[in-house]
């Protein structure tokens, strides 16, 4: 019996668009069915609500998307990663940087038209206050199939060298990949974290796959990526980070950080696994009994995310 209900659904579809774009939508299918409850970040719910900030900038980049023309360079690339250092070493490169509406990297710059702001504004709704069959469904399948061809009719009108990704799991960025693979434009995939998991199913769709470190690549290739398709890029922030620094290690200060006992999507196509809520909790009890037996009176916790 399958046992996850995407991959049933992708393998039954009745039309190849259908299971096309199920493919395409499988995290934002998955929110459907894992991203609920209280122990979900507030950041992270699907109903979760705007700052006036995210706003004012989510109407700065319709408005630059419908009525601003990018500008047009012997050399342009496309990105999603809005990072002001990578902005500025991509210019520094000679290279002129455009965005989409799909994934916006700025509120400048930005490629897009009505069709394609009109199906976000579905989708996005769909999942924060819809159900799992508005968005899978024959007719919104259609709408994202015209999309596509929208998407691929703007990055014709540009000599786009590269396609700048800082993730391949979300439909946003398969929809990019998608279209870029039928122009012949190679994409890249910057990691933007260290791995919690290594498997083809993700980080594997686009041309190249950009890592931090050479561990990392290895891990990749131990996990059946190709080697020449993975590039060590180092980490900006870690640029002057002195590798022979002596480390503190005692038990004066203690930081707690623990894993996630959570997940809100299904990274792999196998069977999901079983999140257990009260993991975190346990986990909290052992360090503490741990520290106890050690004569810890004090630690820190610091609480994390997991995407």
């Amino acid at each position: 019996m399958e046992r996850y209900l995407v991959d049933y659904l992708r393998d039954n579809a009745k039309t190849p668009l259908a299971r096309k774009y199920i493919e395409m939508l499988k995290v934002e299918l998955d929110w459907f069915i894992y991203n609920y409850g209280e122990h979900i970040s507030h950041t992270h719910h699907r109903s979760r609500k705007h700052t006036l900030k995210e706003k004012i900038y989510n109407q700065l980049v319709i408005y630059s998307a419908l009525y601003m023309h990018p500008q047009k360079a012997e050399k342009n690339v496309l990105s999603s990663i809005g990072f002001p250092d990578f902005k500025s070493q991509v210019t520094n490169l000679g290279y002129n940087m455009l965005t989409t509406i799909l994934q916006p990297a700025s509120y400048k710059q930005v490629l897009g038209n009505k069709n394609l702001c009109k199906m976000l504004k579905y989708k996005n709704d769909a999942i924060a206050h819809g159900c799992f069959n508005d968005i899978c469904n024959e007719t919104f399948f259609n709408q994202i199939d015209q999309c596509r061809r929208d998407m691929l009719k703007l990055l014709q009108a540009y000599p786009i060298k590269g396609v700048f990704l800082f993730t391949d799991e979300y439909f946003e960025s398969k929809l990019l990949i998608d279209v870029a693979q039928d122009l012949n434009i190679p994409t890249f995939d910057f990691l933007h974290g260290l791995p919690g998991i290594y498997t083809q199913d993700v980080d594997s769709h686009t041309d190249y796959l950009m890592v931090w470190g050479q561990k990392i690549k290895q891990n990749y290739i131990d996990a059946g990526f190709n080697a020449d398709k993975i590039i060590v890029v180092g980490n900006s922030k870690y640029g002057s980070y002195e590798k022979h620094k002596n480390l503190r290690n005692s038990i004066e200060d203690i930081l707690v950080i623990p894993t996630s006992s959570i997940q809100w999507h299904q990274h792999s196509w196998e069977e999901p696994l079983l999140i257990d809520r009260s993991m975190i909790v346990l986990y909290l009890y052992e360090v503490q009994h741990v520290l106890e037996r050690l004569n810890v009176k004090h630690a820190r916790f610091q609480a994390t995310s997991v995407t």
